[in-house]
């Protein structure tokens, strides 16, 4: 019974954390959980943002941005993660950068390819 009692609670954490608890001692009516690869290398945006030969990596955009599209690392900034970028209705990066080296558009690969997740405008 204790046993049983310590199984439940290794399930529980796995439901309530995320935490895969591997033990060979969970029985055989709970699911097994296996780690596997993320099956999506490359995340695609609705939008897309471009840095132009301009950029004297400042920091302004990785500082305005609300959803971390743009990080500086060491003295460069590191390419934009587009898949967070919410598109023209924040707009801050683009706006307040000083050397105008921001461009903001719609990922034509997008529309191609489309995604449920963004309905058509």
């Amino acid at each position: 019974m204790q046993q049983m009692n310590k199984d439940l609670r290794a399930h529980r954490n796995v439901e309530e954390h995320g935490t895969p608890v591997l033990q060979s001692s969970i029985p055989s009516e709970f699911p097994q959980v296996e780690c596997t690869p993320c099956r999506f290398r490359n995340a695609i945006g609705k939008y897309r943002l471009r840095r132009s030969d301009a950029c004297v990596a400042c920091g302004t955009c990785a500082e305005v941005c609300p959803y971390g599209v743009h990080q500086k690392k060491l003295n460069k900034m590191a390419r934009p993660k587009h898949y967070l970028c919410t598109g023209f209705e924040c707009n801050k990066c683009v706006e307040a950068c000083p050397e105008q080296a921001l461009s903001l558009d719609e990922n034509p690969v997008t529309k191609v390819i489309g995604d449920r997740r963004w309905t058509p405008d």
